[in-house]
């Protein structure tokens, strides 16, 4: 099976800045939220379309519980975030990409893509503070194959690390993000 690979071209023309370091974009999906070992920090995994590709996704309690809150279909419709889509949207704002951009020591980067009446305006943000904001306004997710392939092999040795330690993780350094 032939994998769906994502080029530039059908980014809007205003991604040409934001994606000129990578290649071989593929677009990811919310597929769950759980924790990590031994009940750890709650990790978001986005998988693409064929469920090749997992990007694990560390995320602070806060930014989980909201994901958790505002995706769950029997909860009121409430977020914190929703004043947040509510003062974008009067600026002409709309929040429709989040660009998994780098992976640096511990921390996932992502560009959060606003489409404007001038273009696309972007934001560089920690991964771990923006996802519940990304789901709430149903943006986009895509990465490039090799910084899933970084974030994993990351995220394997965070694990090992602390399984062989048998001892809590220090929130403070170990965590991708």
């Amino acid at each position: 099976m032939k994998k769906k690979i994502i080029v530039s071209e059908i980014f809007p023309k205003g991604f040409n800045e934001i994606t000129k370091n990578h290649k071989d974009w593929i677009e990811l999906f919310p597929k769950a939220l759980t924790f990590g070992p031994e009940d750890n920090r709650p990790l978001l995994l986005l998988k693409d379309q064929a469920e090749t590709y997992t990007l694990p996704v560390w995320l602070g309690s806060l930014d989980a519980a909201v994901a958790t809150v505002q995706e769950n279909p029997m909860v009121p419709e409430s977020s914190p975030h929703k004043t947040t889509l509510q003062i974008l949207r009067s600026l002409n704002l709309e929040l429709t990409h989040c660009l998994f951009t780098e992976v640096t020591g511990l921390h996932q980067y992502v560009e959060l893509c606003f489409k404007s009446k001038g273009g696309v305006d972007h934001v560089r943000c920690r991964a771990d503070e923006s996802m519940s904001l990304c789901l709430l306004a149903r943006a986009r997710f895509f990465s490039p194959i090799e910084l899933i392939r970084k974030a994993q092999k990351v995220d394997v040795q965070l694990i090992d690390v602390g399984i062989q330690e048998k001892q809590d993780l220090d929130p403070s350094n170990i965590y991708l993000n």
